[in-house]
């Protein structure tokens, strides 16, 4: 005699669309909450490695000053030619229109190794695409500060009698030498000088004559929200006119 069993299949509960929507909203928007404090820690660590890299960058220019009368300029660069002869060039061009290029400068000093190289590194990320990359501190044959590890604009000043020499920046102590977020792809007027929107949300991170490191927020531009400027940045002169026109702005070769 066979013996019949019946047997009961229990299905898994499973979920409706509409219990799975919610779930999904529900997730939504813990990570909408999450992710902006998420954003501004890492962003908080992406500036102060900045600051801290310029300050180090300052220093070097610091000890430059020192042993050249002035910072890295046209003038520098002849006695660099004049003490160096054939080497002069060994780490790169040591004028032009680049930052890279008068910061390369900084290799001449003494005891300065291939190490220099890391400190101008920043988490810069132009809306154009353009990036800076980690230094690979191989600075011999012409690559120091090649194209992509410099992420610092350079401030300078023209000689008011020859425009096509540049002059160090000096006197003012709150006039910035190193600038963060330099979008502008030559060489401009401080006052025309763009700044990526994108990178430091939107804060526009700097280095003074005075060993200071600030920063400000920029100022959106109406035609393009990708990029922005700052005004006043560079001060007034005694009559109460903007100094923007009196200095230029040197971007990275990026």
């Amino acid at each position: 005699m066979k013996l019949k069993f019946a047997h009961k299949v229990r299905r898994a509960a499973a979920f409706t669309l509409i219990e799975l929507m919610v779930v999904v909203a529900i997730i939504a928007s813990l990570a909408a909450v999450s992710w902006g404090p998420i954003l501004d820690k890492l962003n908080d660590g992406d500036r102060t490695a900045a600051i801290s890299n310029m300050r180090n960058v300052y220093s070097s220019l610091m000890d430059f000053n020192n042993s050249f009368g002035s910072f890295p300029c046209d003038s520098t660069a002849q006695d660099i030619e004049e003490q160096n002869g054939e080497t002069a060039t060994q780490y790169g061009a040591i004028k032009g229109n680049y930052s890279n290029d008068y910061l390369r400068q900084l290799f001449f000093l003494n005891n300065i190794g291939p190490s220099l190289e890391g400190n101008f590194y920043a988490k810069v990320a132009i809306a154009d695409g353009r990036q800076v990359k980690e230094a690979d501190k191989k600075v011999g044959g012409g690559k120091a500060l090649a194209k992509g590890e410099c992420a610092f604009g350079y401030v300078m000043r023209t000689d008011p009698d020859n425009a096509d020499v540049r002059t160090p920046v000096t006197g003012n102590d709150a006039t910035p030498i190193l600038l963060s977020s330099v979008a502008s792809k030559a060489p401009t007027k401080a006052s025309d000088t763009r700044y990526d929107m994108n990178s430091f949300r939107g804060k526009l991170l700097y280095y003074t004559v005075s060993n200071s490191g600030k920063q400000v927020d920029l100022k959106e531009e109406e035609s393009n929200s990708d990029y922005g400027t700052k005004e006043g940045l560079f001060g007034e002169d005694k009559k109460g006119r903007n100094n923007s026109n009196k200095y230029i702005v040197l971007p990275p070769n990026l």
